[in-house]
């Protein structure tokens, strides 16, 4: 079409578009001269022109209104914040068994206090039993999570809901009968939890998701305190949030082993809800200064 023509009103209507565009998006840097330019183009040019001109603006809109939804934290060297509020457990194997009444109200700012049962056949070490758990019940409001590690779990069930567990993790490693383990554990009204070693499938506790109340991820070979944290956990937690998500958004995601101030915003991050420590919360400084600091670095 002949340059001097006046048919091609669509360029026209095109940039005027463009124009309100521009002045919805309120880009404050670079809008005025882009607007003063298209300005021109629509008065004082030939239509031909200001089609050309126009899509030139096409593309800097369309580059302005990307830049515009960029998040403005993703250019911050700041981790995001946890989706979910997390809670802590500090292991009171790590505790000073002498002190036990007030190492436990040492941690009385946590949510729980975790009880780590080792029987010496199932883990290569021997921690502690019923009557623990009972003092322990005695000396503290906070709600009791228990860890077996021991073979055969469901032989001990009824005792340690009777001693004062709250909730009761067992392995999949431990028993044949795991559904049934975790089905006795609600029927005594307590909370019922699957754990696997680091070495165990994720698949192994797949089936159990949908009738569980808390999935606990070993980030260490169970037995001893003190040890390192398997880097590998975070993705294991990773994916069984995603597992979790999906059949049972509810069910805590617990995470035991190596557990300090420098990776526990990393853990939450990838989905955990509590976060398991004993020596990083029993330090020399005392349990509630522990707690304190996994706060911190939670925030």
């Amino acid at each position: 079409m002949p340059c001097g023509a006046t048919a091609p009103a669509e360029n026209w209507r095109r940039a005027g578009r463009l124009l309100e565009q521009f002045s919805e998006l309120r880009v404050r840097r670079k809008s005025t001269a882009t607007r003063s330019i298209l300005c021109f183009a629509a008065l004082q040019v030939r239509p031909a022109l200001c089609f050309v001109l126009a899509l030139l603006a096409q593309k800097l809109c369309h580059l302005f209104v990307k830049c515009s939804r960029l998040d403005p934290v993703s250019h911050s060297s700041a981790s995001p914040a946890p989706a979910r509020a997390v809670k802590l457990a500090p292991s009171i194997l790590s505790c000073d068994f002498s002190r036990l009444g007030e190492e436990l109200q040492a941690i009385a700012g946590a949510d729980w206090a975790h009880v780590d049962v080792m029987d010496g056949a199932f883990v290569p070490n021997i921690s502690f039993g019923l009557p623990i758990l009972a003092a322990a019940r005695r000396a503290s409001n906070l709600p009791m999570d228990v860890h077996l590690m021991i073979e055969r779990p469901e032989r001990y069930l009824r005792d340690f809901a009777e001693a004062g567990a709250d909730s009761i993790t067992v392995h999949v490693e431990a028993t044949q009968h795991i559904h049934r383990a975790v089905q006795q554990i609600k029927e005594l009204g307590k909370k019922a939890g699957v754990t696997l070693n680091p070495g165990t499938p994720l698949e192994a506790v797949r089936p159990l998701l949908a009738d569980v109340d808390l999935v606990l991820v070993m980030s260490v070979n169970p037995g001893f305190g003190g040890q390192k944290f398997i880097p590998a956990s975070t993705e294991r937690v990773r994916t069984l949030r995603g597992w979790l998500d999906e059949v049972n958004p509810q069910a805590e995601l617990q995470v035991d082993g190596g557990v300090t101030p420098a990776n526990a915003r990393l853990l939450a991050e990838a989905g955990a809800t509590c976060l398991v420590a004993g020596s990083a919360v029993y330090g020399a400084d005392g349990g509630a200064a522990g707690v304190q600091r996994l706060r911190d670095a939670l925030a």
